[in-house]
């Protein structure tokens, strides 16, 4: 039959270091079927400082083109975890959708328009360590109250399973939602280790990141403390698990929590990210890969290293300095005054008739190649 390369709708490109699974073509397809092909494109899939509430003054839409739109929705979170919580919000209203309703359902079609190839990537050379993050809101549903579960597991740098569903209690505490999303998500985690049994590899002390300090005491506490005692049994056998060293919670910080990503619409900033970079997820694996959700034609952003061009190691090094990605992502003030030194510091010169810029930042030594300009600005040779 060939090397795989199209599957059920899913894009397979298999390359030396790894393979990349995308959907860009079923985008295309839902894009046009809808009537959305001309769309202006939208920066982020939902707003951030608006919630989607029942609208009863507005107008109803048509239920069966919006439970189609929605359908379509959920068979791309296959391959684009950045559209799965606006599409499980906009999903809740399909018993009776208002035009605002239909308004949110076409932001995320006008997103899919602007981000078409986005897909997963599954570097080779990655390790092969299982880790879990979890997160919750609280009270993100605001018809009755209930909060959102979010997890997703990684082995190493590969995105491998990634859930957001609402819980069916009302949490009274943030420390409750965070303790009910984590037994969730462990649920999911003992269903890989078993699934990884069959194939002879078992994961034992497999780590769950929360960023929630109080749930993470409950988890380690073995008492049934009276302050717990309303909470579903059914989500205290995380305690017999960490106890018998299947799983070990781990406090993460909220700036390095995936889970964030299925539990709240995210800004323009977080997505300029590109998500689930190799830098967050090394710090909690030995794993060193590329970026697990990557622009199909970006290769500056899967930060590869190609062999032909030694100066684009010092880039990809330069950028992943802590300080470095601060100033670019948090801080524009910051970010002028490394380019103030960066220039203050340049010097051009020419290495066995090569021409190069050197420089220093934060005490430390950049080279730009002339032959580093033209790989990362896809220049030809003219």
């Amino acid at each position: 039959m060939g090397e795989l390369t199209f599957f059920l709708g899913l894009q397979v490109q298999q390359k030396s270091d790894g393979f990349f699974i995308c959907q860009s073509k079923y985008v295309q397809d839902i894009l046009s079927k809808f009537g959305l092909s001309d769309s202006k494109p939208a920066s982020t899939p939902m707003e951030t400082h608006k919630q989607i509430t029942a609208d009863l003054e507005w107008e109803d839409m048509d239920v069966h083109l919006f439970r189609s739109m929605i359908g379509s929705l959920i068979y791309l979170t296959a391959s684009r975890p950045d559209i799965m919580f606006p599409v499980c919000v906009c999903a809740r209203f399909q018993v009776r959708p208002k035009q605002s309703h239909y308004q949110a359902v076409k932001r995320i079609f006008r997103y899919l328009k602007g981000q078409p190839r986005l897909g997963l990537w599954y570097p080779h050379d990655s390790s092969f360590d299982l880790l879990a993050y979890s997160d919750s809101d609280l009270g993100g549903a605001n018809l009755d109250r209930k909060s959102t579960s979010g997890g997703c597991q990684f082995l190493g740098a590969r995105l491998v399973s990634w859930q957001c569903k609402k819980q069916t209690t009302v949490s009274t505490s943030t420390t409750e939602a965070e303790y009910i999303a984590a037994a969730s998500c462990y649920s999911q985690v003992l269903w890989i280790q078993n699934q990884m049994l069959d194939y002879g590899v078992t994961f034992l002390h497999t780590p769950i990141f929360i960023d929630n300090s109080s749930a993470i005491s409950i988890v380690n506490n073995p008492v049934k403390h009276s302050k717990t005692k309303h909470i579903e049994i059914r989500y205290h056998f995380i305690r017999d698990c960490n106890e018998k060293k299947l799983i070990q919670v781990v406090k993460v910080h909220t700036d390095n929590q995936f889970a964030d990503l299925f539990t709240k619409a995210f800004d323009e900033m977080y997505s300029s990210t590109k998500f689930f970079t190799s830098s967050k997820v090394q710090e909690h694996s030995s794993s060193m890969a590329s970026m697990a959700f990557i622009d199909e034609h970006n290769e500056i952003a899967m930060l590869q290293k190609p062999k032909q061009a030694e100066g684009f190691y010092q880039i990809v090094d330069f950028l992943r300095i802590s300080h470095i990605a601060h100033a670019l992502t948090v801080s524009p003030t910051i970010y002028m005054e490394h380019q103030r030194q960066l220039w203050a510091n340049a010097t051009t010169s020419t290495d066995n008739g090569v021409s190069c810029i050197k420089t220093r930042v934060c005490d430390k030594p950049l080279t730009v190649t002339e032959e580093t300009i033209h790989i990362c600005l896809r220049l030809d040779d003219a």
